[in-house]
């Protein structure tokens, strides 16, 4: 993880130090309207060995769009593994005909190695295995604008999962939870938006909610039959020029015979910070969490997190003694002053002494 960590941090800032220091004024102007940045990778770890990679973002606006239209941009990344991992995915989002369109979500493609802590609140707290995936992902979310700052459209999602070299004592090898075999989900739903920022990269105030509902079925051509309900919800507040309250609560809802999979998870980038993506996993998620966002001196700014969750198999099932909590801090370095576009490096801690760094391209919510 040091490694990892430290390589990955050192590379990224001297590709945006350089970055930085090329943005003249008339190249700012030239650019106005379409800008670039890359970073190579590299990083080693225990399941990988030696990876190298890539990350890039692509900022820009519609030809016939108005300057002051919110940007949109692709976020092409990679990684290969000594071990002949690949991780390939394309994050986007687009605001077509000045913002009268959003199409957002990810196309991907993903052969690397995974932890399993079990699903619910009854495992084990030392209990994790390692499995071998192969899938491919399409996540499209298409809406239009229906009102001022209200949008309504569809979603779709699409992953074929393949699990291979499943350890021996685990649980998955069983092949009694479900999804251990892997397969295809493809799912379609509504969505409805509500999007009153000032920014889509840092916002300062406004607010950006989200309710969808989506089903996965064999007339959708998946091989599970289940249903989610999604709401989340993120306000900004500015407290003074330089600081900001980000606050978001998440309610993620399965019903059905959902694979394990893609059960409602905490961890990762952006969803309890401190936890490994998917250490705690079953059919209903519920979260909340705070950031303070403090601009320090130039592009450089802090942030102090926290965070509460609780996961359940059933809503009355949940219970205060399995919620969950983690903290941290993190810094800040603006890519893009324009558009306010940040590096964040951030460290988190959970229950059970569990810890995290995290070094991605924009802001967790």
């Amino acid at each position: 993880m040091r490694l990892r960590f430290f390589s990955l941090f050192v590379l990224m800032l001297l590709a945006s130090s350089a970055c930085a220091r090329g943005l003249t004024a008339d190249t700012l102007k030239s650019q106005k309207r379409n800008r670039f940045y890359g970073f190579p990778i590299l990083f080693y770890l225990p399941e990988t060995r030696f990876a190298i990679g890539g990350v890039g973002v692509y900022s820009f606006r519609f030809p016939n769009d108005s300057d002051r239209a919110r940007p949109s941009f692709i976020n092409p990344s990679f990684a290969l593994t000594q071990n002949k991992q690949i991780l390939l995915f394309l994050p986007f989002q687009l605001f077509p005909k000045n913002q009268v369109y959003s199409i957002y979500g990810e196309l991907g493609y993903y052969k690397y190695n995974y932890f399993f802590y079990g699903i619910g609140n009854a495992q084990d707290p030392a209990f994790r295995e390692r499995y071998a995936v192969d899938y491919p992902r399409v996540r499209i979310t298409a809406l239009r604008r229906t009102g001022k700052k209200l949008y309504a459209g569809l979603r779709y999602w699409f992953e074929d999962w393949k699990l291979y070299d499943l350890e021996a004592s685990g649980q998955l090898i069983n092949q009694t939870i479900r999804g251990s075999k892997g397969g295809r989900v493809s799912g379609i739903g509504a969505v409805f938006n509500s999007d009153t920022r000032n920014n889509i990269f840092s916002p300062s105030f406004g607010h950006l909610s989200e309710m969808s509902i989506q089903l996965f079925h064999r007339n959708t051509f998946s091989q599970y039959t289940f249903s989610r309900l999604l709401i989340d919800y993120a306000k900004y507040v500015k407290l003074s020029p330089s600081t900001v309250l980000a606050l978001n609560g998440i309610a993620d809802l399965y019903y059905g015979d959902t694979p394990f999979f893609l059960l409602a998870s905490m961890g990762g980038t952006k969803k309890m910070r401190g936890f490994y993506e998917g250490r705690f996993r079953d059919k209903k998620l519920i979260l909340a969490q705070a950031e303070i966002r403090q601009h320090i001196w130039w592009r450089f700014g802090v942030v102090a997190f926290g965070g509460l969750g609780i996961v359940s198999s059933e809503i009355n099932y949940f219970k205060t003694s399995n919620t969950r909590y983690t903290y941290g801090g993190g810094i800040r370095f603006m890519l893009d002053q324009k558009e306010k576009l940040n590096i964040r490096l951030d460290y988190g801690r959970g229950t059970y002494r569990s810890s995290g760094f995290y070094l991605t391209i924009g802001e967790a919510f």
